[in-house]
């Protein structure tokens, strides 16, 4: 298998860099994460907004990939994500 990377290239002060992060080849679930009860029950909920946030790296996406994943596992409906690249 080959794998996947999200890569992020850019000019800094002391020339270019680049960011690596591997990307799962599968959406790993709310249980995989260790992710509480809570987080099913935000799911749940018929409607509203819902704020992932944190610094960079910390699993907002695969979060939620997860959260995503549960609710079209569970329920027909529209989902919309608004993200900052």
């Amino acid at each position: 298998n080959v794998a996947r990377f999200r890569v992020n290239a850019f000019n800094q002060n002391r020339g270019a860099g680049a960011v690596f992060r591997t990307i799962p080849s599968k959406v790993l679930t709310m249980e995989d994460l260790g992710l509480g009860q809570i987080f099913k029950d935000i799911c749940d909920y018929p409607r509203g907004i819902v704020l992932v946030t944190g610094p960079t790296g910390s699993g907002k996406s695969t979060t939620l990939a997860a959260m995503m994943d549960y609710i079209n596992e569970n329920r027909y409906d529209h989902i919309l994500t608004v993200e900052d690249p």
